[in-house]
């Protein structure tokens, strides 16, 4: 893995996925810890041997989400003892919001499922930016993983993962950020932080027709409600 702070854009390319210009194409995330707030998929075209890679770029091509709804896809090791557990998938609502977003006009998605609401994350402080040069080593938490954002910034983060419910299954009832989708889907991280939610959100986004054909990279962004931070991945894409 490369270190932090490094340019994702540097990585070598891997063999891209094939979408036809105007298709409407399945795309998936999971979630590992629910910071809440909501996400959105964008395309660069690359330049030669990559180049052209911008935040700027991925404005230019947010993509539109097809449909009403999403799906929550279970992890296909899901075992209980001895047997392996394949589930089907299961259907839940799509909450789009088009005002006040990004470039403007531009839709992003909010995270379908609710983190829980045991207090109010006011509580934690002002919501203190972190500082990335700051590194420290808080040995009573996680072993002795070096993290970074400095110490005040991480007791904030620490009190917002409470509110939030660190480590519970599901949120109790009706202490969720808001209404459930489905019966008990709900939570921060599931029972391990390191775990995460036992499923993956998919979505159907749609590819402009009116793109030209080439190599892109494609952009997963998630902007958090909870802490300040902002999630990324990328994917390479070939459109045809």
């Amino acid at each position: 893995m490369p270190p932090q702070g490094s340019d994702g854009a540097l990585l070598p390319r891997q063999p891209p996925a094939e979408w036809a210009r105007g298709s409407i194409q399945e795309v998936a995330w999971a979630i590992n810890a629910n910071h809440g707030g909501g996400y959105s998929y964008r395309l660069c075209k690359l330049g030669a041997n990559g180049s052209g890679v911008s935040e700027a770029c991925f404005q230019q091509n947010v993509l539109r989400f097809a449909g009403a709804h999403q799906w929550l896809q279970y992890d296909n090791h899901t075992y209980q003892y001895d047997r392996q557990v394949t589930l089907p998938r299961f259907e839940i609502p799509l909450v789009l919001v088009t005002e006040g977003t990004h470039p403007a006009g531009s839709e992003w998605a909010r995270v379908g499922v609710p983190s829980c609401r045991l207090c109010d994350q006011s509580i934690c402080g002002p919501g203190t930016l972190p500082n990335m040069s700051d590194a420290f080593v808080p040995g009573y938490w996680m072993g002795n993983d070096t993290y970074y954002g400095g110490e005040e910034w991480f007791q904030e983060e620490v009190c917002s993962q409470h509110c939030a419910g660190h480590n519970l299954t599901a949120c109790p009832p009706g202490m969720t950020q808001f209404a459930e989708p489905l019966p008990s889907i709900s939570g921060y991280s599931g029972l391990w932080t390191r775990q995460g939610m036992p499923y993956s959100l998919v979505d159907r986004v749609v590819v402009p027709s009116e793109l030209e054909a080439g190599e892109y990279l494609l952009s997963w962004r998630w902007d958090c409600e909870h802490t300040h931070q902002i999630w990324q991945n990328c994917a390479d894409v070939r459109l045809t």
